[in-house]
């Protein structure tokens, strides 16, 4: 069974493998998942507040979730946002392409990916997004009044004048 479910996920990299393009110089890092946790909305029944957390999901099936990091452009451009924080940062990988043949060096870590439904060619569900457990979803953390002072200050201004209020201030 197909996966097919759209979210954010803990998920675990299984199988990984090179995708050239056929029509331009574009080369991708192609990798299938298998989600382990999934984030959920969470009632505090007694202050009404809701919260974000992972709890385990529910994948029996045992389905799996494919996409794709392009890593080069269809003009042979190096996409260097792609290598240095998704590929680098965050699977650890080395830049040798051998690395990625069965049996290299790349040994990624469990990560934090966003599932959503493409629709391109038929429905599918792909990885969207790739980050760092936890560094794709971060708590809000409260706001002091310190700090509130100083971005009013900073930023107010301007905020105002986009929301339609005052003039505009120069920093």
């Amino acid at each position: 069974m197909a996966f097919d479910q759209e979210g954010t996920f803990n998920a675990k990299p299984i199988a990984w493998g090179i995708f050239e393009s056929q029509s331009s110089e574009s080369v991708a890092v192609s990798i299938e998942w298998i989600p382990e946790e999934i984030l959920v909305e969470i009632m505090d029944e007694k202050t009404d507040e809701t919260t974000k957390e992972f709890v385990p999901f529910d994948n029996k099936e045992g389905n799996t979730v494919s996409g794709e990091i392009w890593i080069i452009g269809k003009t042979g451009k190096i996409l260097e946002t792609a290598v240095q924080q998704t590929m680098k940062d965050t699977l650890g990988w080395s830049g040798e392409f051998s690395d990625l043949e069965e049996g290299g060096n790349f040994k990624p870590p469990s990560c934090q990916i966003t599932v959503e439904k493409d629709t391109y060619k038929g429905v599918k569900y792909k990885v969207k997004w790739v980050n760092p457990i936890g560094g794709g979803t971060q708590k809000p953390k409260k706001l002091s009044n310190e700090v509130a002072t100083s971005l009013s200050k900073k930023f107010g201004n301007n905020i105002k004048q986009v929301m339609g209020g005052q003039e505009q201030t120069p920093f």
